[in-house]
């Protein structure tokens, strides 16, 4: 399925703000650096869910251009990955126990 299939399904699921993490790759069939294009698309839709890249190693200017446009982390080892989305789900799970009710 294309990167445009799946934004679309992103963008139309009534669950889109349920997500807690997306983890994404940088280069798919549709070019080099589609991971760019998801990143904007997601920030379009929903602004607060931590969008993290593994990918292999890239130039600082490169992951200072995705943090800039939202994404949390661009990691090429996979414990790095790990921890960063367990900070996330963390996070999320800490936020979601603030909100509800005593």
């Amino acid at each position: 399925m294309s990167d445009q299939n799946q934004i679309h399904r992103y963008s139309d699921s009534p669950h889109r703000h349920k997500f807690v993490a997306i983890i994404s790759d940088m280069g798919r069939a549709e070019g080099e650096h589609e991971g760019l294009v998801l990143i904007d698309a997601v920030r379009e839709f929903n602004s607060d869910v931590p969008i993290f890249i593994y990918s292999t190693p890239k130039s600082e200017d490169f992951i200072a251009e995705c943090e800039r446009r939202g994404a949390q982390a661009v990691v090429s080892d996979p414990r790095d990955l790990f921890k960063a989305v367990l900070g996330a789900v963390a996070d999320a799970k800490s936020k979601t126990l603030k909100m509800s009710p005593a």
